[in-house]
Formats: structure tokens, C-alpha cells, sequence
């Protein structure tokens, strides 16, 4: 992923409504599950740093596998750690634990 789609994706998940974002994770999913920017993060990093809760968990959905969730960024981070680290609310946060 470039610089260039982690600043779409940044725009989309803070300015975007809602189906906007869901349709774009749909077709995103699709094609690019594995992508990350350089600093490793993949689309539920991003939508843990930028989003809201309910694209991170909508995107969460859709990983049935846990691809997304378990994988680590170049700090280490799974995406609730990422989410945790940008300042998002860690009791909102703690229902996905476990």
C-alpha cells in the first residue's frame, strides 16, 4: 500500500458517510487483504487510527480468518493496540479483547 492509499484511506475513514466506507472495505477486501502501508499497518490498523468504531468493527466482521486482527505493524502493534496507541476510548475498545 502507498503513502498515497494510506491518505485515502485516512480521508475516507474521517470524512466519508458510513456506506461510503462499508462499500469501499467490501471491494477493498477483495483484492487487497494483505496490503500494508511502510510502517506495516493493514486496513484495520488504519481504521483503528482514523475511523470509527463501527467501520473497525465492521471490517472485524469480515475477517473471518483473523488476518487482519493478529497481525503485527512495524511497532508490534495488532490493530486494538494500534487503536489503543492513536487515542481511541479503551473501554469501548475492550470488547474485542480475548
Amino acid at each position: 500500500m502507498t503513502e498515497e492509499h494510506t491518505q485515502e484511506l485516512a480521508e475516507l475513514f474521517t470524512t466519508k458517510p458510513m456506506e461510503e466506507q462499508k462499500a469501499f472495505v467490501d471491494q477493498y477486501l477483495k483484492v487487497m487483504l494483505h496490503e500494508t502501508d511502510c510502517d506495516g499497518n493493514n486496513i484495520l490498523h488504519l481504521a483503528g487510527e482514523f475511523g470509527s468504531l463501527e467501520i473497525f468493527d465492521y471490517i472485524l466482521q469480515k475477517d473471518d480468518e483473523k488476518q487482519l486482527w493478529a497481525a503485527l505493524n512495524s511497532e508490534g502493534l495488532e490493530p486494538l493496540g494500534h487503536a489503543i496507541a492513536h487515542g481511541k476510548d479503551i473501554e469501548i475498545l475492550k470488547k474485542y479483547e480475548s
